[in-house]
């Protein structure tokens, strides 16, 4: 066999070894993200626009927000509230198509917002930012379920939304 073939064909499960890493630690940290760290915010955003709007607003120097009515705050933080019960139960299903179901609403929520052009200017960046990652994981619990059948390496917990 010649050396250069050796080489050659070691360069390229080099590179699908290194795209495969880099496609899970790309999973890993948007898992952790929007299951850990977003939910765990939004509660605190969510419970401090119902208990105190204005001074949230005031805290977080959102001026615009800050003149909204207390019921655009009771509502913002009632749904904040609801997006971080939602995520906490979707993780403890384990369930990906469940999980795909909550991203994909999310992520076309989130977009629809955007698209709708009622978003301040400097909140606008990370809300689209925001919307493509939630997407993102999207797709990777679309292709999850998908991988693992083709590889028959695990039974889902759960089959809802079949």
């Amino acid at each position: 066999m010649p050396e250069a073939l050796v080489i050659g064909v070691g360069a390229i499960a080099s590179a699908v070894s290194a795209a495969v890493l880099s496609c899970t630690f790309f999973y890993v940290v948007l898992y952790f993200l929007l299951y850990k760290v977003v939910p765990v915010v939004s509660l605190y955003a969510g419970v401090s626009l119902l208990n105190n709007g204005a001074a949230f607003c005031e805290r977080f120097d959102l001026a615009d927000a800050a003149l909204a009515s207390p019921c655009a705050h009771d509502v913002v933080g009632a749904l904040l509230v609801a997006y971080a019960a939602g995520a906490f139960t979707v993780t403890r299903t384990g369930c990906q198509k469940t999980m795909l179901m909550f991203t994909g609403a999310v992520a076309g929520a989130s977009w629809r917002v955007v698209a709708n052009g009622n978003v301040p200017e400097t909140l606008r960046p990370a809300l689209t930012q925001f919307s493509a990652a939630v997407a993102a994981l999207a797709f990777c619990h679309l292709c999850s379920p998908l991988v693992a059948k083709q590889l028959g390496t695990r039974k889902p917990k759960y089959e809802g939304y079949a």
